[in-house]
């Protein structure tokens, strides 16, 4: 059988389709329960990250029969770990199926898994970014570039040294002169008691994620390679968020654009001329 690998799969998005369709009367709807998933030839491999569970789980698809756990980050020794974002390494800008990247929250840290052994083979910590929340690959596999939702920062990790080349600040620098240092089950990260309406998360502490005017959370990167950008979901006095432009060639912040309240994910479309951005609380 000749097996393929596609992108993340979301197991709960799959089966809540399937319950939809349980339900309904259509006559397409029934000619779905007539098809027998258990039996089928699986022809791709899916990959779901686990959260605190800190496993991969890959599934066969169409059957969705569970193949294998992967535990990335405690083959390293990690015992608390909390997987988000599973990414696979690149070629020419598509999915080349060698490698899988996903991120640890709790630790701030990234893994490299080999497609061949479906294992561990190199796992990386941001010194300073804090809740690595989700992560983007340049589309020639240079650069790895991931969030850090509680410290408004990017950090940017070179794919294939492993190593962490860069860590840009996008939050308020004045207010980061101010900072002090809190603890939280993340860690240690900078602490300010900065107001922020409704949308104020808590770590349990004095520090929460919108302590230096900046959260930043999703990220993609454009199919010429030459930006990135990340949602910041920190809601500013006049109530909107922010979607900064990193430039890739120089590492650097070039632009921050006003988008609606507390941005839950961004896209770049095909051409690379527009990003497009879905903000939770305006409906934008």
């Amino acid at each position: 059988m000749k097996t393929k690998i596609i992108g993340t799969i979301f197991v709960l998005a799959v089966l809540a389709g399937g319950i939809f369709l349980l339900s309904g009367k259509s006559e397409k709807a029934s000619k779905k329960l007539n098809y027998n998933f258990a039996a089928a030839k699986d022809e791709y491999y899916g990959f779901s990250a686990g959260g605190v569970s800190g496993r991969i789980n890959v599934m066969g698809l169409p059957s969705m029969r569970l193949l294998k756990t992967i535990e990335p980050f405690r083959d390293f020794g990690y015992l608390n770990t909390d997987l988000h974002e599973p990414v696979f390494s690149v070629t020419n800008g598509k999915p080349d199926g060698r490698k899988l990247y996903v991120n640890d929250k709790i630790n701030n840290a990234v893994a490299e898994i080999d497609l061949k052994t479906f294992r561990a083979t190199r796992v990386v910590e941001l010194p300073t970014v804090k809740g690595a929340h989700h992560i983007a690959v340049t589309p020639d596999n240079r650069y790895i570039f991931t969030t850090g939702e509680f410290s408004g920062q990017i950090g940017v990790i070179d794919a294939d040294t492993f190593k962490v080349i860069k860590e840009i600040f996008v939050g308020d620098k004045e207010l980061r002169k101010k900072a002090v240092i809190g603890q939280n089950r993340f860690g240690a990260i900078p602490a300010l008691s900065v107001g922020d309406g409704d949308h104020k998360h808590e770590q349990g502490t004095q520090a929460s994620c919108i302590d230096l005017n900046s959260a930043t959370d999703y990220i993609a990167a454009s199919p010429k390679g030459n930006y990135v950008v990340a949602t910041d979901r920190y809601k500013y006095p006049d109530g909107t968020s922010r979607l900064h432009v990193i430039d890739v060639e120089k590492l650097e912040l070039v632009k921050t654009i006003k988008v609606g309240m507390a941005p839950h994910g961004v896209d770049i479309s095909p051409d690379g001329k527009y990003a497009l951005v879905s903000d939770k609380l305006s409906g934008t």
